[in-house]
């Protein structure tokens, strides 16, 4: 691998004992990893990524695009370092806050050769399951600091970073109020939707996650994403950094991957390497100023800002960070950088900041007993054609919809079914005040659950619906395909089931829901959306799948 001269000289100057070692790494192949999803209960024999309670290490890459599961969302596919994000969300939010228990910030970092022994381990093992270091799974309170070396910038601030050592912290501690159950989240520039899905799994369903993209095709690969992931909390938007500084101190958490050099994705694409030089980092840093202090005033004061990038230098890392704390007005609480020969990942910085610049919070005014009833009325849209008849009713029936039908969702008591132009769809009811405000600023590519598309009086079920975590599968007609006719499906082309009964299925592979067919007898007509469908030819001979 042929690298920028000014790039070796930089690493030399970042790592003047370990820039051999580093370069080296540069030449082993990035390994794989995946991060689990929750709709299927699974306990992989992989060596786990001891930052994440749901990331595993693979022993190689399979073809993940002829896996339906990778399809329907039961996993993503991301390198490891930035699954680290779940170390630092759980690391500044109380439990009540955030769904799951609490594990050690300061996991262990897996060397290769420990990494090779174990996925070495696994492909000769018959153990049906991962035992995970212990330390990985230990309780640790609600909040929680790091100590070791400081790092000085340029500015005079100290840096904190990572270590094995843990101690508690109060005075660090970021909490949602205790009068409110409610738990709002900006990721501005989220797409393809890996750090996205993996907050949303984090937050707990009373929550609100609003993953953004500026630039529109990547926005319509993250609201793909956002759907096959699942979660009912996650909504995507295409608006620019400046248009959420007019929500000002709303949000409670804020995440910014923000766009830079990346040098630390080399050893994956040449182009990266190509596109380099002194000057761009440069550049970038300077963008990501600008990001920044476009949305400061979106994050309320104390709330907790995320700061990442995949680059190593300091002017796109501790540079920035230490200009946002005395510019912005800030606290730094921790930054770690993920290095190719320290870490299984490729190059990652994370940093977590405390706002502790004023700012005014904008209100949400709660529910009037007018606009309650108003709700109320709108809730109240045409039923669902597709969904089976109920015998006997459930008991999850929604009192808005009293029509003798099942609900197409769980919990249905927590979503308003509307409609609006063409489409049936839910709203979790705990925000329908917010997105009365939120309406007027932000453009959606993806906002609550799509139930269904209206042509004239004819409904089609909606995608959204059915690979959502929140679908009431009882409701519908399922039929399980085969791995064959599952991946003939994802390819957009007409499948033929015998055996299943004539109308709209609800079609799933292993049990778990991957699309709509409507089947008419001789033939079941594709309803998977054109855009996602398989372009590859598939084999006769299918590779072995992960899960």
């Amino acid at each position: 691998m042929e690298l920028p001269v000014a790039f070796i000289e930089q690493i030399k100057e970042l790592l003047p004992n370990e820039y051999e070692a580093f370069l080296k790494a540069m030449d082993k192949p990035s390994p794989v990893s995946v991060r689990l999803n929750d709709k299927v209960a699974i306990t992989p024999n992989y060596p786990p990524v001891p930052h994440c309670s749901s990331g595993y290490y693979l022993p190689e890459r399979p073809t993940f695009t002829l896996d339906p599961w990778f399809h329907a969302g039961v996993y993503y596919v991301q390198e490891a370092g930035s699954m680290y994000l779940e170390q630092v969300v759980r690391n500044y939010f109380s439990g009540t806050s955030l769904s799951g228990p609490l594990i050690s910030l300061a996991s262990p970092r897996l060397s290769s050769s420990k990494l090779d022994s174990a996925l070495g381990s696994h492909k000769d093992s018959t153990s049906s399951g991962t035992d995970k270091d212990e330390s990985t799974n230990r309780l640790i309170g609600d909040v929680l600091m790091t100590e070791g070396n400081n790092r000085s910038t340029p500015n005079g601030l100290e840096l904190p970073t990572c270590s094995e050592s843990i101690i508690d912290s109060p005075n660090h501690q970021i909490t949602k109020s205790p009068e409110r159950s409610e738990f709002r989240a900006l990721d501005l520039c989220a797409a393809p939707g890996g750090k996205s899905t993996h907050l949303a799994s984090l937050l707990s369903d009373d929550s609100l996650l609003i993953s953004n993209e500026v630039m529109p095709q990547r926005a319509h690969i993250l609201a793909e994403n956002a759907t096959k992931w699942g979660y009912g909390n996650m909504q995507v938007t295409n608006n620019r950094p400046a248009d959420f500084g007019k929500l000002e101190g709303y949000f409670d958490l804020l995440l910014t991957d923000v766009p830079c050099s990346g040098e630390g994705m080399f050893r994956k694409d040449e182009k990266a390497i190509e596109d380099w030089s002194p000057a761009y980092v440069l550049e970038c840093a300077e963008r990501q100023r600008s990001i920044l202090t476009d949305v400061w005033p979106a994050l309320k004061q104390g709330g907790l800002l995320i700061y990442s990038t995949c680059t190593f230098n300091k002017a796109e890392n501790e540079d920035n960070i230490a200009w946002i704390a005395q510019e912005l007005g800030a606290e730094i609480l921790e930054s770690r950088h993920f290095y190719f020969h320290t870490d299984q990942s490729e190059g990652l910085f994370m940093a977590a900041l405390r706002k502790t610049a004023p700012t005014t919070q904008m209100r949400v005014k709660s529910k009037v007993e007018s606009r309650k009833s108003k709700v109320e009325s709108q809730c109240k849209v045409r039923a669902i054609e597709f969904i089976r008849i109920a015998e006997p009713q459930p008991d999850f029936m929604s009192e808005a919809n009293k029509v003798g039908l099942k609900s197409p969702l769980i919990n249905s008591e927590n979503w308003c079914i509307k409609e609006e132009k063409d489409l049936i769809y839910a709203l979790p009811k705990a925000y329908e005040a917010d997105f009365a405000i939120l309406d007027k600023h932000l453009r959606w590519l993806k906002k609550g659950i799509g139930i269904a598309t209206l042509k004239g009086k004819n409904q089609t079920p909606h995608i959204d619906l059915a690979l959502s975590r929140h679908i009431n599968t009882q409701a519908f007609t399922t039929y399980d395909m085969d791995l064959t006719t599952a991946l003939h499906y994802l390819k957009g082309e007409s499948i033929t089931l015998s055996d299943a009964p004539i109308g709209y299925l609800l079609l799933t592979y292993k049990g778990v829901p991957i699309g709509w067919g409507k089947n008419i007898g001789n033939r079941c007509n594709n309803l998977y959306p054109d855009a996602w469908r398989i372009r590859m030819n598939i084999p006769d001979t299918l590779c072995t799948l992960p899960f």
